[in-house]
């Protein structure tokens, strides 16, 4: 819910096998016109609530981030 209206959310990855719903951001204008908006806000807590109810984790990656998540998804795998 956002602005007092419902919305979809789709996140940019679930990724069942790891018990993940991650979502990527890029720290530009759009993510500060979004986070200021408020609209990461809820996007990120519809992906919360549904990793809650499914028992999986929500993971939410900065672009500039990206490296070090995949790094730590390797060691998790292997």
């Amino acid at each position: 819910i956002l602005n007092g209206k419902n919305h979809t959310y789709i996140s940019d990855f679930y990724l069942p096998e790891y018990k993940k719903i991650i979502e990527l951001k890029a720290n530009n204008l759009f993510y500060k016109k979004d986070l200021a908006s408020g609209r990461i806000a809820a996007k990120n807590n519809a992906a919360i609530q549904f990793a809650t109810e499914n028992n999986l984790s929500f993971v939410m990656i900065m672009d500039s981030d990206i490296d070090e998540f995949l790094n730590t998804l390797h060691k998790e795998i292997v």
